[in-house]
């Protein structure tokens, strides 16, 4: 047996061993716990005294006292649960009484801490008190480092001060630092931002702790994120996208989080990391630049594509976004074939209804217009 296997003794009736006892300690085993039973240990002919109390008391860590409407009527499981006896017994071992029945518990055990168990099919939480208790562990959530929590404290005076950028290097503080006090939702947001825009000068950032960072609460925190990735770009950082995460940004009730990311499915776009066809989410948003960011974009990479997805745009009234349409069909139409020369028809007749569309671009849309209806005459 390895030295670090726990030893236990099961004291129960004859009774319970189909209906509890044979199963429980089958599990105990599974969990590294050599578990002592009767049936198991004993062989005709075995001494009942020496076989019980040399070999499966004596080397125990712990005596587990399986308590039921019959056990407790037995003389034998009596006299093991004799208070002279369980005194003995406790100086060696933990005594861990196990209810499974409604029944009276022994007045000896009466002052011990026992587990009951009201379904035997169903004990799973029960069942790990009983492991915890025979391994001494404890659920009790560890403690703090004081360490921790001074240097944590010391940042945030620093930060307040505006001392953080020339006490870097003389304070120790390394990157850990930040991103526990940047990933606490229970900081102060302006002091979160703050010791964001800190870790951002680093030389290396955890692309996991952007990630995370993506779906925080505060606005600035996204918008920030957005923005770096934006202006620095790392392969590492594009894994955390997918076409699903970036329409989701590009969706953020915040303007300004939606300009950020539009921005950035550009960057990925361009990367061949999502299709551009997504640029096309934001074609209907209330806001011009994240429309004109995103045909801007399309446009770009010209390819058979490009026209369809401006189309998506079709009822698009700022004027510069107008212009940038206009322009992609001015300069390609006559490379177009018949399907697309009709949809650039049919866009350029939408951006004249367009509500808002000021005269001038209707004028020029409208010249357009005609150069394309001749162009086959």
């Amino acid at each position: 047996m390895p030295e670090d296997t726990q030893k236990v003794f099961i004291s129960h009736a004859s009774e319970d061993k189909e209906r509890f006892v044979m199963q429980f300690a089958k599990r105990l085993r599974s969990q590294g716990i050599d578990a002592w039973v009767d049936i198991w240990e004993m062989l005709p002919g075995d001494s009942l005294v020496d076989k019980i109390f040399e070999e499966g008391i004596k080397n125990a860590r712990a005596m587990i006292v399986v308590l039921s409407s019959f056990s407790v009527e037995k003389p034998w499981v009596r006299e093991e649960l004799n208070a002279g006896f369980l005194n003995r017994v406790s100086g060696r071992c933990k005594v861990i009484p196990v209810v499974i029945d409604d029944c009276d518990v022994p007045e000896a055990l009466r002052s011990t801490v026992w587990q009951r168990i009201t379904d035997l099919e169903n004990y799973d939480a029960e069942f790990q008190r009983i492991v915890d208790a025979i391994y001494g562990r404890t659920q009790k959530p560890p403690l703090g480092s004081p360490v921790a929590i001074v240097r944590r404290q010391r940042i945030r005076d620093d930060l307040a001060n505006n001392r953080v950028q020339t006490n870097l290097a003389d304070a120790g503080y390394d990157q850990r630092d930040f991103e526990g006090l940047i990933l606490d939702k229970y900081e102060a947001p302006v002091l979160r931002l703050q010791a964001l825009q800190v870790y951002l000068t680093f030389v290396s950032v955890s692309a996991n702790v952007l990630g995370q960072l993506l779906n925080d609460p505060d606005i600035d925190i996204r918008r920030t994120i957005l923005r770096y990735i934006h202006k620095k770009p790392s392969p590492d950082f594009y894994e955390l996208f997918d076409s699903k995460a970036i329409e989701k940004l590009m969706r953020d009730p915040e303007e300004e989080v939606v300009v950020a990311a539009t921005r950035l499915a550009c960057d990925l776009a361009e990367h061949g990391k999502i299709p551009r066809k997504i640029l096309t989410a934001v074609n209907k948003h209330s806001y011009w630049l994240v429309r004109r960011i995103a045909i801007d974009c399309i446009i770009k990479t010209d390819d058979p594509e490009t026209l369809d997805l401006l189309y998506e745009f079709r009822t698009t009234s700022y004027h510069v976004s107008q212009q940038l349409i206009r322009d992609y069909i001015e300069q390609h139409y006559e490379k177009f074939d018949d399907r697309q020369k009709q949809l650039a028809i049919d866009l350029l007749e939408n951006l004249i209804r367009a509500k808002r569309a000021s005269q001038i671009s209707k004028t020029k849309n409208l010249k357009l217009l005609e150069r394309l209806r001749n162009s086959d005459k």
